[in-house]
C-alpha cells in the first residue's frame, strides 16, 4: 500500500522505475501537471511527443488506479485510434515488458478500439460525434482539442466525467 500511495502522488517515479521508461525534464514535468491539476492543455510544436506524454499518462493512470476507465476522444476516431496503435501498441508495450504484462489485450477493430488491463482498468477510443453519447470515464483526454467543436465538448465529452 505504501509503494501504492507513493507511486499515485509520483507518477514520473512509477514510469520511470516500475515500467522502466526514462524522461526528459520536460516530459517529467508535463506528466506532474497532468496529474496534479484536473484540466491541463499542452500547446507544442510538431515532433514534442505530446501524444506518446498522453498515451504514456493514460496507461500509468489506468495501472495505478483499478477500474479506471480513460476515454481519449478527438475529432476523427482514427486520429485518437493512433495513440493506441501507434503510441502504446508499437512504442510503448514493447519498450517495457511491465507494461506489457499490465495489458491483456488490445482491440483495434473498425467499430472499437480498446486496452483492457489486468485491474480492469481500460482505455477507451471514442470519436467527437454524437454516437460518443452514453460513455463514462475517470480520465477524459481530448486529443487535438481545437478540432473538436465547443458543443460537442460542452453536449457529449463533458458528461463523461
Amino acid at each position: 500500500m505504501d509503494y501504492v500511495t507513493y507511486y499515485r502522488r509520483n507518477m514520473c517515479q512509477f514510469i520511470q522505475e516500475y515500467l522502466g521508461i526514462n524522461l526528459y525534464w520536460y516530459q517529467i514535468i508535463l506528466i506532474y501537471l497532468m496529474n496534479v491539476h484536473p484540466t491541463i492543455a499542452i500547446v507544442a510544436s510538431r515532433a514534442a511527443a505530446k501524444s506518446w506524454i498522453v498515451a504514456l499518462y493514460a496507461c500509468a493512470k489506468a495501472i495505478l488506479y483499478p477500474n479506471t476507465k480513460v476515454v481519449i476522444m478527438s475529432a476523427t476516431k482514427n486520429m485518437s485510434s493512433l495513440i493506441v496503435e501507434e503510441k502504446i501498441k508499437k512504442e510503448l508495450q514493447p519498450r517495457s515488458r511491465r507494461l506489457a504484462l499490465e495489458i491483456v489485450d488490445i482491440l483495434t477493430s473498425q467499430n472499437r478500439t480498446e486496452v483492457k488491463f489486468r485491474n480492469d482498468s481500460s482505455i477507451v477510443v471514442v470519436p467527437a460525434l454524437e454516437s460518443g453519447l452514453g460513455n463514462r470515464s475517470s480520465l477524459l483526454i481530448l486529443e487535438e482539442f481545437r478540432r473538436i467543436p465547443k458543443d460537442v465538448v460542452d453536449r457529449i465529452a463533458i458528461p463523461f466525467q
